[in-house]
């Protein structure tokens, strides 16, 4: 009778959505490492490294030559992934624009330089971090623009450039519908596309694809 009991608790605990959806995403830092997606996904690295261009979004923001990868995934990704890996159902394709406005909506806007802060909570990740991205040309800074250690120093860098860096840094972009270079950094409607904040606002997750 014990062992019967022991079962039902072990299904009954199956049925618990412990990560169901990542409601609360915060827009100051909507990428996740490794280890958070680990855990909200309960995969190892293999396994969540292996959802990314299908279920997932994912970066690798390492510097040149540092000998590992350094993750980051979109945090909303995430929150879709987990709905519908449950479900068993292929999720919907990503439109370029909407990733860019949840990494940090300023990539959308025609103003043109984002501060160092700012890309540090949206990448989530160290200053430090941010000023060897600079150092490598991965990112670039503001013309006319300097920056340094300590308050008040941060750099500024250049819209466009950010906005590269993040689409040169995809893993695998497979499920991301790439729109013309015009629309992605000036926030232009595509025809037949809705606008960014539409997307924003509503997920347009429905689908009945089985995997």
């Amino acid at each position: 009778m014990r062992a019967i009991e022991q079962q039902e608790i072990v299904r009954a605990t199956r049925k618990l959505r412990w990560f169901p959806e990542l409601q609360e995403v915060s827009h100051g830092r909507p990428m996740m490492s490794m280890e958070a997606a680990k855990g909200a996904l309960d995969r190892d690295e293999d396994g969540v490294v292996a959802l990314i261009g299908t279920w997932l979004v994912g970066w690798d923001i390492a510097t040149p030559g540092s000998g590992r990868r350094e993750w980051r995934i979109l945090t909303r990704s995430v929150s879709i992934a987990a709905r519908f890996l449950e479900k068993k159902e292929w999720p919907p394709q990503w439109i370029w624009n909407e990733v860019l406005g949840l990494v940090l909506l300023r990539l959308i806007t025609d103003q043109p330089g984002v501060a160092g802060v700012e890309i540090q909570h949206s990448l989530n990740c160290s200053s430090t971090h941010v000023m060897r991205l600079i150092d490598c040309s991965a990112l670039k800074l503001l013309p006319g623009t300097s920056y340094g250690k300590g308050r008040g120093r941060s750099p500024m860098v250049m819209r466009e450039s950010f906005a590269d860096f993040l689409r040169a840094r995809l893993e695998d972009s497979r499920n991301i519908i790439a729109l013309p270079s015009e629309a992605l950094l000036c926030g232009k409607d595509v025809a037949g596309t809705p606008s960014v904040v539409t997307l924003l606002i509503n997920e347009g997750i429905q689908t009945n694809k089985p995997i």
